[in-house]
């Protein structure tokens, strides 16, 4: 990815436990770090789109969850039972030499560009919500780069990567769908943030009753059993 940046902000698996990060990177496979329990949670996929090439292609997916400690997880020994995760971890590569960033805005702004944050100004602080700076639109995100690949990519959770102009929001750096809030901050019953709606639907502001966690739990579990097109233009 190139160093440059636009618009600026204030400021398969070798075994179990020899994988490295660049062989990760390269090989296309899924990051999973998540607690079933400690939400926010945040959700990506991408599924192969049919008929692009002869060999099938996995679906990829992403749980980042905000907080998460190193042993907020059953299979690190926790009090915290998390036996969904603890079977992810069973079953596949688990990399236990990667870091993150101390807060939020941050290690998804790395995530979804793979650089440093320091480099586009986001290293320092969440995004917060009377900020009008965002991710700047010149960086090349994950998403962007699998839909080149031929993936459809489904965004369910918080972004919090910048809020105030559309054109920062997760449609319009890659994602075909997206689901939750655009701010880090919500009341997970009201939907709100200082009082302020904000929960949307592929750019939309809509208004629906229940519990966050469970209305993503619920949106993203249909990323594997509805239509991409009839998801996408819900």
């Amino acid at each position: 990815m190139s160093d440059q940046s636009g618009e600026r902000s204030p400021s398969v698996p070798q075994n179990s436990e020899g994988m490295k990060r660049r062989d990760f990177l390269l090989t296309g496979s899924s990051l999973l770090a998540a607690a079933a329990t400690l939400p926010p949670v945040t959700l990506m996929t991408a599924t192969s789109a049919v008929g692009q090439q002869a060999a099938p292609r996995p679906h990829i997916v992403y749980i980042v969850a905000d907080d998460l400690g190193w042993k907020d997880v059953g299979f690190h020994g926790s009090d915290i039972k998390t036996p969904n995760i603890d079977k992810l971890a069973q079953d596949g590569a688990r990399l236990e030499q990667f870091y993150a960033q101390p807060m939020c805005t941050p290690s998804r702004a790395a995530l979804m560009t793979g650089r440093y944050p320091c480099r586009y100004g986001l290293q320092t602080l969440v995004i917060p919500t009377p900020s009008k700076y965002g991710l700047p639109t010149d960086e090349r995100l994950l998403p962007q780069a699998l839909k080149e690949a031929g993936y459809k990519t489904v965004m369910v959770g918080k972004w919090h990567l910048g809020h105030a102009d559309r054109k920062f929001w997760p449609r319009q750096h890659g994602f075909d769908y997206h689901y939750g809030s655009m701010i880090g901050e919500i009341d997970y019953f009201k939907h709100t943030s200082d009082d302020i709606p904000d929960w949307y639907r592929n750019d939309r502001p809509i208004k629906e009753e229940g519990y966050v966690p469970q209305l993503w739990g619920k949106d993203a579990v249909s990323a594997f059993t509805v239509p991409s097109a009839e998801r996408v233009h819900r």
